[in-house]
């Protein structure tokens, strides 16, 4: 199963806890082969994700066909890329981010580690990235999925019912919190939610 996500979207939390929920394997990223291209449409990004790569059609096949684990990847959306995505019969889900907030995520993140990052490219590529995988997400909204980071943080049960059906795996009679993994909670705390329990931040 594949989820394809923008960017600072909290996608490694989803991962984990759909992983967690599969009763499989979560896997935040997979290492980028040196064959595979880096993408110049999203070059700046790729200074920070270094997963950000064109990956050949049988590597996504496989992630998306898989049923005992999850894959989180940041797969960009270029011409092939997209094309063999297009081209599955399986479902696919796609979580996004207003760009303005996972922006704001890169800022706190610069400061923080004293880094220094091109913004203005950032904004551009991030609006690019959604727009594009976006655009197939409302031209096939029954085979690939859009979720929003929004929708996890304020309708937490619902949203994660809806990702588990899209994957057809069995809903629990009770839905465990969403993981904290790689989390700084500002983003629900801006939404006006107090977070507990995080694991891990970053």
């Amino acid at each position: 199963m594949l989820i394809i996500a923008q960017p600072k979207t909290g996608s490694s939390a989803l991962v984990k806890t759909v992983a967690e929920i599969l009763g499989g394997h979560g896997h935040i990223s997979v290492k980028r082969d040196a064959k595979e291209k880096r993408p110049e449409e999203f070059a700046e990004l790729h200074k920070w994700h270094s997963t950000i790569a064109e990956r050949p059609r049988w590597k996504l096949r496989g992630w998306a066909y898989a049923r005992d684990r999850v894959i989180k990847e940041h797969v960009p959306p270029t011409g092939s890329q997209m094309d063999w995505i297009a081209g599955l019969s399986c479902n696919v889900l796609f979580q996004f981010r207003e760009v303005e907030d996972s922006l704001d995520a890169y800022r706190r993140f610069g400061e923080r580690n004293k880094k220094k990052l091109d913004l203005k490219k950032i904004e551009q590529e991030l609006n690019y990235f959604q727009h594009r995988w976006h655009e197939l997400c409302i031209n096939q909204p029954w085979q690939y999925k859009a979720v929003w980071y929004d929708e996890l943080v304020l309708d937490y049960d619902n949203a994660m019912t809806s990702i588990l059906y899209h994957f057809d795996i069995n809903v629990p009679p009770e839905i465990p919190e969403l993981k904290k993994v790689y989390y700084t909670g500002v983003g629900e705390q801006r939404l006006g939610k107090t977070i507990t329990g995080t694991e891990k931040t970053v």
